[in-house]
């Protein structure tokens, strides 16, 4: 009986689909950062207690140490790049859709007038709405 409602409880399915868009688009989660930073900063608390040892064991592991803590660095540096990118995109969303209706719209006007133009054999105006047809293509 015990085991019949635990495995109604977790479901697959009921993971939610937002969780599993995030793991095959590789999003990583808030925490994702968090981490790196603690083992940023536990790999830096054991460098400097091996900072008073001198021997070649020691030696190889600050190498190694060192190393790591750069990967580490990289991996924040493009997590918050990532994130700051996809901020702004949220931001200036709005924006970019306002801009992009008003150039369709302005080029919708200038096909036109340039169609008119084209029936009323008007040459000067059919070249200037041509150049700027062709400024949208």
């Amino acid at each position: 009986m015990k085991d019949s409602t635990i495995s109604k409880k977790f479901k697959p399915w009921r993971k939610g689909k937002s969780a599993k868009v995030k793991i095959e688009k590789g999003i990583p989660s808030s925490s994702a950062n968090g981490s790196l930073k603690k083992q940023l900063r536990s790999k830096e608390r054991f460098l400097s207690k091996l900072k008073d040892k001198d021997d070649e064991k020691a030696k190889e592991i600050k190498k190694k140490l060192t190393k790591e803590i750069d990967q580490i660095n990289t991996e924040i540096k493009k997590k918050e790049d990532m994130l700051r990118q996809k901020k702004n995109a949220s931001k200036y969303h709005q924006i970019k859709f306002f801009e992009r209706q008003k150039l369709t719209r302005i080029e919708r006007t200038v096909r036109k007038k340039l169609a008119e133009a084209k029936q009323a054999a008007d040459f000067d105006d059919v070249n200037k709405y041509t150049k700027q047809a062709a400024d949208f293509d």
